[in-house]
């Protein structure tokens, strides 16, 4: 339990920081009436957590890590580099989607890719954080991918919870793993 008091502690400058950047992202529409002041916001808020991702994957990470929030970081990227090429080639883009015609066409809503791309490169650094935030707290992550594709963070240390009820052994706290409290 010491470790969540802790760990509360060091995201509380971080709740403060987020708390008052939207709540004047707020009041500034209000007044402004600019969509664009969520465009910058979001961009400001994105590039912030690449940073300060990239850097605990490269100062606490392993190359698991490294190779995750690469990964993370190039599918965000490539996303976000499809979507500004259409919003400056429109016209382009829609004469190569008729080409294509409507089953093919679709493919080139490069818009959509950037959802999707967003979305996995999202996932990625979320799952990549925890993979560091559980290796700096000795819980042995380690990573399996569901069906081959979806990449899940799992440890010995995280409580096991067929061990009370069967009594198989563990640790007596729960856990399944020897080398660890949680």
């Amino acid at each position: 339990m010491a470790n969540s008091k802790q760990h509360d502690g060091h995201n509380m400058p971080l709740i403060i920081i987020l708390s008052v950047v939207t709540t004047a992202t707020s009041i500034a529409y209000i007044i402004k009436r600019e969509p664009t002041i969520f465009f910058i916001t979001y961009s400001i808020l994105t590039l912030l957590m690449i940073g300060f991702g990239a850097h605990a994957i490269y100062a606490h990470g392993t190359p698991t890590a490294r190779w995750l929030g690469g990964t993370a970081i190039g599918a965000y990227a490539l996303g976000f580099s499809l979507w500004v090429y259409e919003n400056n080639n429109c016209s382009t883009v829609q004469g190569i989607r008729s080409a294509l015609g409507p089953v093919l066409g679709v493919l080139s809503q490069l818009h959509v890719w950037w959802h999707i791309l967003a979305a996995v490169g999202g996932y990625l650094i979320v799952i990549t954080l925890i993979y560091v935030d559980m290796l700096l707290r000795s819980e042995h992550p380690r990573i399996r991918y569901h069906s081959n594709v979806l990449p899940l963070v799992t440890s010995d240390c995280l409580p096991a919870p067929n061990t009370a009820k069967v009594g198989m052994a563990g640790n007596g706290n729960g856990s399944a793993c020897r080398h660890c409290v949680i």
